[in-house]
């Protein structure tokens, strides 16, 4: 048999390890279609915008193992969302600050975030 079932085929991740799950990488898959989909593209970039899909692509910037790289491609994302888009802007801009997301992770490594006066982040070392 020349080709094999897709079915049988190991899915891979960007860390070069197999993953059994095919479903892993798929979330930062799409915010990636996205992002590239909204460059220089007025129309992608509103109707994003109208789908409320700015928050939910702010929602992935975060550290997930399951997807590689995900916090990147959002931020890609949102940065071609934005671009000469003054409404998309506006929304952001209108956004409060909800606090500083799950910090763990930065704690296995020593380091936590604390957010100073202005919404700035200072990331200290644990004590």
């Amino acid at each position: 048999e020349t080709f094999s079932n897709v079915s049988s085929v190991p899915q891979v991740v960007d860390s070069g390890r197999l993953s059994p799950c095919p479903s892993h990488g798929f979330q930062r898959d799409l915010v990636r279609v996205i992002g590239n989909m909204c460059y220089q593209h007025t129309a992608n970039q509103n109707k994003v915008r109208e789908l409320e899909g700015i928050p939910l692509l702010l929602d992935h910037c975060n550290v997930d193992d399951h997807n590689p790289f995900i916090c990147q491609w959002a931020i890609f994302a949102i940065r071609n969302i934005l671009e000469n888009n003054k409404e998309n802007q506006d929304i952001v801009s209108s956004m409060d600050p909800r606090g500083l997301a799950d910090t763990s992770r930065l704690r296995q490594f020593g380091v936590e975030a604390v957010e100073l006066d202005g919404g700035r982040i200072k990331l200290v070392p644990i004590k």
